[in-house]
């Protein structure tokens, strides 16, 4: 626009000073020129940003026929002739071209704009002004050729009009936030629209024929041009009804697959909620937390001071790791076996639950004493000792439980569920396979429990971990030929606690990480100390828990110990426990064989606690088994014990194994266990744990039987 004001005041200017018009050739047609091209740009800009899709072209391609048709027949009735013979100049001819073809280049852009987008008022507006100015202009150029034209005539309210109506256009589209003239938004040409295009062609096409009968090739030209329109038309309208159904086929098939998952999904999840508000486990069958909770708050709710019942809490021993071992599949139906052998056994003696995982809680209330719930307990306890076949597995999980009794434990749910529970853990503390029955003292236990794991992770940062060591001696010459380490925790609030103690806390809370690779470390440190003192050929045992094996490198931190130290692979013994069942099978074969491959010996801590250690014997890659001190101090009193020992070192060696004796408290046990074959033994009969100072001093010691 400031190029045709400026035009126009040098077109003013000229006009005044030499009281004559400006010809075609003045400088002001410069500005006039100039501001016709940047509208020009500025819509084909516009037609380009629209046009992305072929039904787009396509009206596209209409309007600029339409357009050219009319620039054709324009020129041919109107200026063409005229310019000929009006204007003498080849320069001003030529001036007078770019004008017209200038005008009628922005009339058919505009048409395209409209024919193919989406306009608001503004666009509307827009598009009128300019048609409005484009016309005028034509309309002078008639006047000028003729020689009709005068100044500040009638005409010249059109371009101010127009110029007017742009320039509202743009103001309102500022006002409303119209920023972007582009918005992206086009809808597919109408069939009104087409059938409007099509009979404005073919109008056009008529005359356009008309006019050039005596031109050949103009004739020839707008033939094929109309040939080429009808060809174009139809493969356009083909490829886009064929992509318009390929487009609705794919969103019918997303839809339809939407739908089928989520119709699927709601009917899973309403079958679950089904269940649950049944109030039935859906593993098991048995009935669920929900209804057990209504049917303990409804027994409480009609129970007094004088009633009496049970609530037994029970965990599955080792589900976790049988889970892990033989994998989810047999642990569902475990749990499947499980609940129904606690029915064969309850009978109507009690209500059975199941709380979730392998937690069962049972509500006895068919008893009227402590013994009662005893007997029923012992009843449990021999069902569970006998194995479960699943599949190919042979399978033995005991149980372990906690009993709360109403009212001496509590007169509520919570209460008495807390109780057992509590319960619960003692029993797992005493080894598993065993009943609780709820006192006081747990309740200082649960306390403890918890103080010793709040306090347990500062210890190692405190310096309040101690390494004792204590001898193994052979059982041929009574000489030291190993040392076992363990951990005394020097607790300025707990005081001194055995590894024992605290290391179920530690492995459940996840510190056995830090407390198992701090002992490596000391214990490699103490190997190197004692192979400068020319003991190079001590093995030291060093227990190592499930979490740390499993859950840290721990093949790499001890090749580095080893390395740091200077010390040998084969001074190491690596103790794992005999119910060592880790999710990965695979990683612990493999830690265990580079572990081997390294020198390091790996030794099977508590063998003959469990029920299946001859038939995984082959299993480890072990050099030693130790007989757990549960079997050594029964050794001289029980038959069973003495059969166990003496299978175990027949098992020992059939296959190859190295057998030590843990937990030697007397004499007597020493010679019996020699005389079973027992290679090594260890307990406090020869020592008790000692610092690495202490033990320096009874290395060369030998020990004497009565």
């Amino acid at each position: 626009m400031l190029f045709y004001i400026f035009g126009d005041f040098l077109w003013v200017s000229h006009n005044m000073l030499y009281s004559s018009e400006p010809g075609l050739l003045h400088i002001s047609s410069a500005f006039y020129a100039l501001q016709g091209i940047l509208f020009c740009i500025a819509a084909i800009n516009v037609i380009i940003r629209m046009s992305g899709r072929f039904e787009r072209i396509e009206s596209g391609a209409d309007a600029f026929i339409i357009a050219g048709l009319v620039i054709y027949i324009a020129w041919k009735l109107f200026l063409g002739n005229a310019a000929l013979t009006a204007i003498e100049n080849p320069a001003e001819r030529y001036v007078l071209f770019l004008y017209v073809f200038i005008d009628f280049v922005l009339i058919f852009s505009v048409s395209v704009i409209s024919h193919i987008g989406r306009n608001d008022f503004a666009d509307r507006l827009n598009s009128l002004a300019l048609l409005i100015w484009c016309t005028t202009d034509i309309y002078y150029y008639w006047e000028y050729l003729s020689g009709t034209y005068t100044d500040s005539s009638y005409i010249d309210v059109f371009w101010l009009a127009a110029f007017f109506m742009i320039w509202y256009s743009l103001d309102y589209r500022v006002r409303n936030g119209l920023t972007d003239i582009i918005k992206n938004e086009f809808e597919p040409t109408s069939s009104h629209k087409r059938k409007s295009s099509s009979a404005a062609m073919k109008i056009l096409f008529i005359i356009a024929m008309l006019l050039s009968y005596d031109d050949i090739t103009a004739f020839a030209l707008l033939s094929v041009l109309v040939i080429f329109r009808n060809v174009i038309s139809r493969f356009m309208h083909t490829y886009l009804v064929n992509e318009h159904l390929t487009e609705e086929y794919r969103k019918l098939n997303e839809m339809l697959e939407e739908k089928v998952i989520e119709r699927t999904e709601e009917l899973k999840l309403k079958n679950r909620e089904l269940k649950i508000l049944a109030g039935v486990d859906e593993l098991t069958g048995l009935p669920n937390r929900r209804q057990f909770t209504e049917k303990l708050e409804s027994i409480i709710h009609i129970s007094n001071d004088s009633t009496f019942f049970a609530l037994m809490f029970i965990d599955l021993d080792r589900f976790k790791s049988i889970n892990d071992w033989y994998g989810h599949e047999i642990g569902d139906r475990l749990l499947i076996s499980a609940a129904q052998r606690f029915g064969e056994v309850l009978g109507k003696d009690g209500f059975l639950a199941r709380l979730g995982g392998d937690e069962f809680v049972i509500l006895i209330d068919s008893v009227t004493d402590v013994s009662g719930v005893l007997e029923i307990s012992d009843r449990i306890l021999k069902a569970f000792r006998e194995p479960f076949y699943i599949g190919d597995s042979k399978i033995i999980s005991t149980v372990s439980a906690g009993v709360s009794l109403f009212p001496k434990n509590g007169k509520d749910s919570s209460s008495l569920l807390r109780a057992a529970d509590g319960a619960l853990y003692s029993s797992k503390e005493k080894g598993r396979d065993c009943i609780s029955l709820y006192t006081s003292s747990m309740k200082k236990k649960e306390k403890l429990r918890l103080e010793i794991e709040s306090r347990l992770y500062d210890s190692i940062r405190n310096n309040e971990m101690e390494m004792t060591l204590s001898p193994v001696v052979r059982s041929n010459d009574m000489s030291i030929s190993a040392l076992q380490a363990s951990v005394i925790w020097n607790n300025p609030v707990l005081g001194r606690m055995k590894q024992e103690d605290f290391s179920v806390i530690a492995e459940d809370s996840g510190f056995s990480i830090d407390i198992g690779r701090w002992l490596m470390h000391k214990a490699c440190s103490a190997i190197a100390e004692l192979a400068e003192l020319s003991y190079s050929d001590l093995r030291v045992f060093i227990p190592v828990s499930e979490r740390y094996f499993m859950g840290s490198d721990i093949v790499e931190e001890i090749r580095d110990n080893i390395i740091r130290y200077g010390i040998s692979g084969s001074n190491l013994e690596i103790e794992i426990t005999e119910n060592f069942y880790p999710k990965d099978r695979n990683i612990m074969m493999e830690k265990l064989s580079e572990l081997s491959r390294m020198g390091v010996r790996i030794s099977v801590k508590d063998f003959g606690n469990g029920y299946a250690s001859l038939s995984r014997l082959r299993s480890y890659p072990s050099d030693t088994l130790r007989i757990s001190e549960r079997i050594t101090s029964g050794i001289v009193r029980e038959r069973d014990s003495q059969l166990l020992a003496e299978a175990i070192v027949s098992a020992g060696r059939i296959f190859g194994k190295r057998i030590t004796a843990d937990g030697v408290s007397n004499a007597r046990q020493a010679q019996m266990l020699r005389q079973f074959g027992c290679d090594e033994m260890q307990g406090a009969f020869f020592a008790k744990p000692s610092s690495l100072e202490e033990i320096r001093e009874i290395l060369d010691k030998s020990y004497r039987l009565p």
